[in-house]
């Protein structure tokens, strides 16, 4: 027994190239876990890969954030490709399929035309259309599209003059401990700007100050609400 092709080309198109197969594989895994209960399989199947859709199209965003412009155009053609070769193993299927196809590529391509709004969608920053991100290239180690090293931030903080402000920031994961278990938490290491920048203020406490990100300083972190509520 498969799972429905239409829910499985659904998840697979809106779902970012590197993703797609541990994504079908966790989908698949829990189809075959509810067998041989048939309509529960393929109910949940169905339920699945519509809640993937949003989580999708914000992990597409950050690929889009991240990554060089010049690959969202093979993204989408890969997309394509995989589609129709889907749509191939069956005529009868290829007819229902077409407009499920249509929607995700449609889907894809609002994602290219609005970069905008989807890179930085889930950012919880005040005037996001005016935000843009910078990259480094380097020609001798074949990256086009590079994260800034820390001195290479504060150098064009210093010489720029066409930003009202420059900010920075890297994810990282630390390992909360005090309770029964060890939980690995994620989150970001910031400039002290940045939250100023974004035109945000905690709800508790203080924001951080100027020189708290200066190399030596002793340490300062924000909570967010969800993680106050479930570990304070």
């Amino acid at each position: 027994m498969k799972p429905p092709r239409l829910a499985r080309l659904l998840a697979a198109l809106l779902m970012p190239p590197s993703y797609r197969d541990e994504h079908l594989g966790d989908l698949s895994e829990g189809f075959h876990r509810l067998l041989p209960d048939v309509r529960a399989a393929r109910r949940w199947y169905r339920r699945q890969a519509l809640a993937s859709i949003l989580p999708a199209l914000r992990m597409r965003g950050r690929a889009l954030r991240d990554s060089d412009p010049t690959l969202l155009m093979r993204s989408l053609r890969q997309d394509l490709l995989y589609g129709l070769r889907s749509l191939a193993r069956s005529r009868m299927f290829s007819v229902v399929a077409v407009l499920t196809l249509a929607l995700a590529i449609g889907v894809n391509t609002s994602i290219f035309s609005l970069v905008n709004v989807i890179v930085f969608a889930d950012l919880p920053m005040q005037e996001v259309e005016t935000a843009t991100v910078l990259r480094t290239r380097n020609p001798a180690l074949e990256v086009e599209q590079g994260g800034i090293s820390l001195p290479d931030f504060l150098d064009v903080s210093e010489r720029a003059r066409s930003f009202e402000a420059l900010t920075a920031l890297a994810d990282d994961q630390w390992v909360l401990t005090g309770a029964d278990v060890p939980t690995r938490v994620g989150g970001y290491r910031i400039t002290a700007n940045l939250m100023e920048a974004w035109g945000l203020q905690p709800l508790a406490g203080r924001g951080f100050a100027a020189g708290d990100d200066r190399p030596g300083a002793a340490p300062v972190a924000m909570l967010s609400q969800g993680f106050w509520q479930s570990q304070f």
